[in-house]
């Protein structure tokens, strides 16, 4: 009998029952795993699966790791014990520009050519939920997901990634990062491109002060106080500053490409 793929629902059963990762070790590069060789079961049951990274992986499929301690693991999750997912770095970001590319129509630049220069993408009311920054050796990145409470989901502080285990549904495939509330309902789509660009397909950042949503539709920029501004085609806009777009107070000291006041 052929080996079917894992239906797409029972990954998901399976990710967020294991907390996004590895459940020894936590890391978010994950492959999932029969814990009873599919050889032997020939089904798909989430109960049945589990995740692992790419080291823990080849040593249960070499003999090295028993499947007893797999299934203890399993029940266990490191990720779900410790409430947050194990660190992981980023790498491959570097040079003295960058890009991010905020919905089909809107391109953010900026040339950081001093050591501790930044590009900010966005800050609303002084609060800054994504930026990158020149270091020593390498470009830095620094990303803050949050909820419409303002609870953490996913954080990336200077290339390194920690994500809550929050019931939202978090993936890392590639280059591609996705967090969703449900199966088909983005809260971000995002993928990261060496050296010196980002593509967000789909992202919503709201506060109390205002809020952005990026997505196939362009970029829709709102205030408390003042109409959304939308940018969407005809052609690619590219804003050249160290501030992309800033809503309500500019705490930054950078000048903004776009301002919502």
């Amino acid at each position: 009998m052929d080996r079917s793929a894992i239906p797409s629902e029972i990954k998901r059963e399976v990710r967020q029952r294991c907390g996004f990762g590895c459940v020894f070790c936590g890391w978010p590069i994950i492959e999932y795993d029969h814990m009873t060789p599919w050889a032997e079961t020939q089904r798909h049951h989430a109960s049945e699966i589990t995740l692992l990274c790419p080291n823990h992986h080849a040593d249960k499929t070499r003999g090295l790791l028993p499947e007893a301690d797999v299934r203890q693991a399993n029940a266990n999750p490191r990720n779900t014990r410790v409430g947050e997912s194990a660190p992981y770095a980023i790498h491959g970001f570097r040079g003295t520009t960058c890009t991010v590319s905020a919905s089909p129509y809107v391109d953010f630049y900026a040339n950081i050519a001093r050591t501790g220069e930044r590009l900010i993408l966005f800050s609303i009311d002084g609060v800054v939920p994504i930026e990158f920054r020149l270091g020593a050796d390498a470009l830095l990145m620094t990303l803050r997901v949050a909820d419409k409470e303002g609870n953490t989901i996913l954080q990336i502080i200077e290339n390194e990634l920690v994500f809550s285990v929050a019931p939202w549904d978090i993936e890392i495939v590639g280059a591609r990062f996705t967090v969703r509330e449900a199966k088909r309902d983005f809260f971000l789509d995002m993928r990261l491109l060496p050296p010196n660009r980002v593509e967000i397909m789909r992202w919503s950042y709201s506060s109390k002060f205002g809020r952005v949503d990026i997505g196939p539709e362009g970029l829709r920029l709102f205030s408390v106080d003042n109409p959304r501004i939308t940018i969407r085609g005809p052609g690619k806009l590219v804003i050249d500053a160290a501030l992309g777009a800033c809503i309500g107070e500019n705490s930054t000291g950078l000048g903004a490409g776009i301002g919502v006041p």
